[in-house]
């Protein structure tokens, strides 16, 4: 077994040269997987380099108020059982030549698999383990005193208007008045 970084699956694109999961597939309008081709064969494309991955799998829009920021990008972390159906490019045993069976799918156009990608023919060897989630830098937030005095502006102004009010009372009153020409003196 060996993890791999495979694409999610929205991030289908559709003049790229590797394919991850269609998204016909994902949105279950089409559920034989077998009858999609790509340019390396039928299956679905993985790759074992994360900057690859992240290629395919451009960011798309969350959640306004998450707290990991609006934009968001996914890659699953899977799990791939070594097995025929597991086309890539291994070395052959007791060899350094390329195993070629292994290199190849049945109607490739594309020809041998590049290194660092696997196409799984038989998605019952593969299992999602992980996914990870990208966040684009979310924008600083305001500070908590500041952010209060937004939301609750309605209250401030009100609060400032009555101390205002109050201010006007005591300097209009005898009280004052009489404490304010004793000041003076």
């Amino acid at each position: 077994r060996c993890s791999l970084f495979a694409s999610a699956l929205q991030s289908y694109k559709r003049d790229s040269v590797l394919r991850p999961f269609p998204a016909s597939y994902a949105r279950g309008d089409c559920k034989d997987f077998e009858a999609l081709t790509s340019l390396f064969g039928e299956g679905t494309y993985l790759t074992s380099d994360l900057s690859l991955a992240l290629i395919y799998s451009p960011h798309g829009h969350g959640w306004q108020h998450s707290l990991l920021g609006p934009i968001l990008s996914c890659v699953a972390v899977c799990e791939v059982i070594d097995h025929p159906d597991v086309k890539c490019q291994t070395k052959k045993k007791d060899s350094k030549e390329i195993d070629r069976r292994r290199a190849r799918i049945k109607h490739s156009e594309g020809g041998d698999i590049p290194p660092k990608y696997f196409v799984v023919t038989n998605n019952q060897l593969l299992r999602v383990k992980y996914l990870l989630v990208y966040s684009q830098k979310p924008p600083k937030r305001a500070s908590s005193q500041l952010s209060w005095f937004s939301s609750h502006w309605f209250t401030v102004m009100i609060s400032l208007y009555l101390l205002l009010l109050l201010i006007v009372s005591v300097i209009n009153s005898s009280a004052f008045q009489h404490f304010w020409n004793r000041a003076k003196r």
